[in-house]
């Protein structure tokens, strides 16, 4: 879905959710997707074709040579066999945040805005030799990632806000009531950082640097 242009807006999903498992629910919620082909006998024959799925409208397959019709299709899919959906054990994640880092120490990997074709592939197999009955496929470490990423730019940007502080012994927000409730008015994805902790906000920080 990725390669063909899909990327989940996930202010659609309303649960008290990380931004990871907003798009995993996006992807493959229990409404599964749904892939429609629609269109009408025009001399080049059948017109079109969509991809539908809640947030999504998108034009992704050519045109079929057919007449004279108007076909709709759609296919529900309840299961991805490698859905970026997973529940990470407290070890799986420190050991895979170990292994990010040091690929980010060597330098071989970083590009000019993010990191080279083949990082994911190199930790797959590291998580794979470490966690071999885990399951912990490219997909999982790439969402994971991105979490972490966002997450960390979501907390730099706070941070360099008025009124919000950083406590270094606890790892979380420091920041007033009236305040946080004037920021999630307009951020409402940020509601629950308030009450968290972020025990790697510095070790995400080395690794993605500043936004």
């Amino acid at each position: 879905m990725k390669r063909l242009g899909y990327h989940s807006e996930s202010s659609f999903v309303f649960q008290d959710v990380e931004e990871e498992e907003k798009e995993s629910i996006l992807l493959y919620g229990p409404f599964g997707w749904r892939i429609c082909f629609r269109g009408i006998c025009n001399e080049g024959g059948f017109e079109g074709g969509y991809v539908i799925r809640g947030d999504l409208l998108r034009r992704v397959a050519p045109p079929l040579k057919k007449g004279g019709f108007v076909m709709s299709i759609f296919v529900f899919c309840l299961t991805m066999a490698r859905a970026a959906r997973r529940a990470w054990s407290d070890e799986e994640e420190e050991s895979l945040l170990e292994k990010f880092t040091t690929l980010v120490d060597q330098g071989v990997w970083q590009a000019e805005h993010g990191f080279h074709p083949g990082y994911l592939e190199v930790l797959e197999n590291q998580m794979r030799s470490s966690f071999p009955q885990g399951g912990i496929a490219k997909n999982h470490i790439e969402a994971k990632i991105k979490n972490w990423k966002q997450t960390c730019f979501q907390l730099q940007h706070m941070l360099q806000l008025p009124g919000f502080g950083w406590n270094a012994t606890e790892n979380r927000l420091l920041v007033e009531d009236a305040v946080w409730n004037e920021y999630v008015q307009v951020n409402r994805r940020a509601r629950q950082m308030k009450e968290m902790q972020f025990s790697n906000y510095n070790r995400w920080c080395h690794c993605f640097g500043r936004e």
